[in-house]
């Protein structure tokens, strides 16, 4: 059985997803293409922050966050049909995209394969609406957990309510922040 203190984690780890795709999202929203390298590297750093710790909840069942290590066993074949439902994937169409993002993760996020980006390879950058969906699913199972063994908690008890509260505030945010910058030059290339 998952000790308490993973569930923790695992809920601290999705939150940070849903907050770092909604960030990446406001950002993009309010300046698609700021002049500044300080948005640039804000937008960069919350889209490849998403991507590292979905990796950690979905990636590798080595990590001890992945869902087939902190949620029974018995109800895997349900949660997989979840997920299914969740991104309105086929099973095929699933692994596909987890293998899209990991290797995102792996050859540019979080390490470095000079191929990747090379413009003749094509790229890609995975979409993070999916990644999004699985995250809530995840979210809402281990609330579920929590309730089960009756541990108390101050998480939000709806994900994506929080998630659109968060992205709301994010998106004002965004907006001040990169009007308060638009006089300012880029002064280090």
């Amino acid at each position: 059985m998952t000790n308490d203190r993973i569930l923790h984690d695992a809920v601290a780890l999705v939150a940070s997803v849903v907050r770092n795709i909604q960030l990446k999202r406001a950002l993009q929203a309010a300046d698609p293409n700021p002049p500044l390298n300080f948005w640039r590297l804000m937008n960069g750093n919350s889209f490849d922050m998403a991507v590292i710790d979905w990796c950690k909840l979905f990636g590798s069942e080595r990590d001890p966050l992945h869902w087939k290590n902190v949620l029974p066993e018995a109800e895997w074949d349900e949660f997989r049909a979840g997920l299914l439902r969740a991104t309105d994937f086929s099973a095929d169409e699933w692994a596909g995209y987890r293998e899209k993002v990991k290797e995102y993760r792996d050859k540019h996020a979080a390490h470095f394969d000079p191929t990747f980006i090379e413009a003749a390879n094509e790229p890609e950058y995975p979409a993070l609406s999916e990644a999004f969906y699985a995250a809530c699913l995840y979210y809402d199972r281990l609330c579920r957990l929590f309730a089960d063994r009756g541990i108390k908690h101050r998480y939000p008890r709806d994900i994506r309510d929080y998630s659109r509260r968060f992205a709301d505030q994010t998106a004002e945010v965004a907006k001040k922040a990169i009007e308060a910058t638009k006089g300012l030059k880029e002064r280090v290339q």
